[in-house]
């Protein structure tokens, strides 16, 4: 087992209901060797109230342009992490207690410089946390086969349960802000064409991503699909 940092990275906009648990879910980790990092982009409810009680335990940056973008602000993020290993966490999103322990164990165990990290299974719940439904995509036993499938576009590595090495996020690959919606998805069709993603070899689910009005995921419609559709097969060769 591995002793080396890992950087939790959350992206937050006027999710102060929610944030708690999000950060509270981070230092309930039993991995202890964790840095989180908060971007608050321009939230204009209670959130910056509910960060104020962890500015001595997380590093937090407050964004004012007025123009958010979340792909923007995950490269922030990206600028801001130093550690060899880090993931990101939506801020209405929360891991298990045992999700970083799990996945670094996992990822150490595959020490190949063609992995780029490792992904596994989520569990939807609603507005108060009640299980819905789990959720996840296949394991590929290839770089080839998993990048064939993320250019569909598909959520096949789903960054509330993936863990990746820093060393995917160079200064010429990170967030096109261009993408609205899916700049996850557009990010994991970009990154398949260098690197493997691993599932758990344990159907476990080890994030817990929530279902509400007004949430990115809700807004990602099938124009939304086609439109980031066409700019993957644009930039891919």
């Amino acid at each position: 087992m591995t002793s080396e940092p890992v950087d939790i990275l959350i992206p937050n906009r006027n999710y102060g209901k929610y944030l708690d648990q999000a950060i509270q879910s981070c230092f309930d980790q039993t991995y202890k060797n964790i840095n989180v990092i908060i971007v608050d982009d321009n939230s204009t409810d209670n959130s910056r109230e509910v960060l104020k009680k962890y500015e001595d335990r997380c590093k937090i940056i407050y964004v004012d342009d007025n123009n958010p973008n979340i792909a923007k602000t995950r490269n922030i993020l990206i600028e801001n992490s130093s550690s060899p290993y880090l993931c990101f966490l939506s801020s209405d999103d929360y891991y298990k207690h045992d999700f970083i322990e799990k996945s670094l164990n996992f990822l150490v165990g595959h020490p190949s410089d063609e992995i780029g990290g490792v992904y596994g299974l989520f569990s939807w719940v609603d507005e108060d946390g009640k299980f819905l439904r789990y959720f996840g995509k296949p394991s590929y036993r290839t770089k080839e086969d998993l990048h064939a499938a993320c250019i569909r576009p598909d959520c096949v590595v789903t960054f509330e349960t993936s863990l990746f090495k820093r060393s995917v996020f160079t200064t010429d690959q990170k967030f096109d802000t261009e993408v609205i919606y899916g700049e996850e998805t557009h990010f994991i069709a970009m990154m398949t064409k260098r690197f493997h993603f691993l599932k758990h070899v344990n159907n476990e689910s080890l994030s817990f991503k929530r279902k509400h009005v007004g949430q990115g995921h809700s807004r990602y419609t099938s124009f939304h699909r086609q439109t980031l559709a066409d700019k993957i097969m644009g930039n891919i060769t």
